[in-house]
């Protein structure tokens, strides 16, 4: 007999390794997101201090250290120092901090409980609604932070159209069980 705390269903079905797939691509467009906002901030820090650049000359070890202490900052500090920088309106900032709370969702929420849900239909339906909800508050902030990023390295911003259905793209892809 295995003690309670113990207890884990390790029975794999087709319905829950969808479900579970789901989940792994929506966490995986969840950290892409953080990462994207430390990769700008970070690129910013650096930008806006030449004593930052000089101090890298001087003593890699410590570049090396204040570059992996900014790194380690929280996402919510990140997006805080982007608002700031860019001196954003407070609705673009707020799409942001959605985003933000939309990635804490899927990172530590969304697959709470949802164990006997994931078997039937409904149940499945209703947990990858969810999931793209969250999604979709994360790919808006996600364009948000990418639009910055090509403003920020001059690089040429994708077409229109690319711009404008990102946020389907990304829920599509998260989303969708069908196989091609």
């Amino acid at each position: 007999m295995i003690d309670f705390p113990f207890r884990f269903d390790n029975k794999r079905t087709a319905f829950s390794d969808e479900c579970y797939g789901v989940i792994g691509r929506a966490l995986a467009f969840a950290q892409r997101f953080e990462g994207d906002c430390r990769a700008l901030a970070l690129l910013l820090h650096i930008k806006t201090r030449p004593e930052f650049i000089v101090e890298r000359d001087k003593d890699y070890e410590k570049f090396c250290e204040i570059v992996n202490k900014l790194w380690r900052r929280i996402l919510n500090q990140q997006i805080e120092s982007l608002s700031q920088y860019f001196e954003l309106i407070r609705d673009v900032s707020d799409i942001l901090r959605q985003g933000r709370e939309a990635r804490n969702t899927i990172a530590h929420e969304i697959a709470m409980g949802i164990q006997h849900d994931i078997e039937t239909d409904d149940g499945r339906a209703k947990v990858i609604e969810e999931i793209e909800t969250e999604v979709r508050k994360i790919a808006k902030a996600d364009r948000i932070v990418c639009f910055l990023m090509h403003i920020s390295t001059n690089e040429p911003l994708p077409n229109s159209d690319y711009i404008k259905d990102y946020s389907d793209r990304v829920a599509n892809w998260v989303c969708e069980v069908e196989y091609s």
